[in-house]
């Protein structure tokens, strides 16, 4: 009788450097995107006066706060599992999801006048966090080629003589 041998999957560590560098763009564009938004939305919805989730302080606080979560979620992952961006992109789903019962729970309840509009706005705020954390964080091999172009590129340009105008 012969022997199977069963193999583990391979599975490689990312560095720690690389991972918070794309949880920084998450992060980044979590909160350009959403600050984008607050501004479209406030000329748009009625957001109520004294309505905090909905201040820039806040949101921009909220935005930043989820990605770097998302990041530290992702390089335990990555650490523990061999298809993390599998798993994470299952685990983002699932807290977004979490996420918006306090939308429709408390936040209707923390001014006089949150409708809809407001609602929705929110969601959308949610929905741009684990977007953009997940979609930077899970396809690092688009942020890799991005940055060796831009570094041969910086390369290619301090080998040309600066042309005179």
């Amino acid at each position: 009788m012969g022997t199977t041998t069963v193999r583990a999957p391979t599975r490689s560590v990312q560095p720690i450097r690389a991972i918070a560098e794309r949880g920084a763009t998450g992060a980044g564009l979590a909160v350009i995107v959403n600050t984008l938004l607050l501004v479209v939305g406030q000329r748009f919805v009625d957001i109520p006066v004294g309505f905090d989730p909905l201040s820039i302080g806040s949101v921009v606080t909220a935005s930043a706060a989820g990605a770097v979560a998302a990041t530290v979620v992702y390089a335990v992952l990555d650490r523990l599992v061999t298809e993390t961006d599998r798993l994470m992109t299952g685990i983002a789903s699932f807290v977004l999801i979490l996420s918006l019962v306090p939308v429709f729970v408390v936040a209707p309840t923390l001014a006089e006048g949150v409708g809809p509009g407001v609602l929705v706005l929110l969601v959308l705020m949610h929905a741009v966090v684990a977007v953009a954390s997940v979609g930077a964080l899970t396809h690092g091999e688009m942020f890799e080629r991005a940055r060796e172009t831009a570094e041969s590129d910086r390369a290619e340009e301090g080998e040309r003589p600066e042309q005179e105008s």
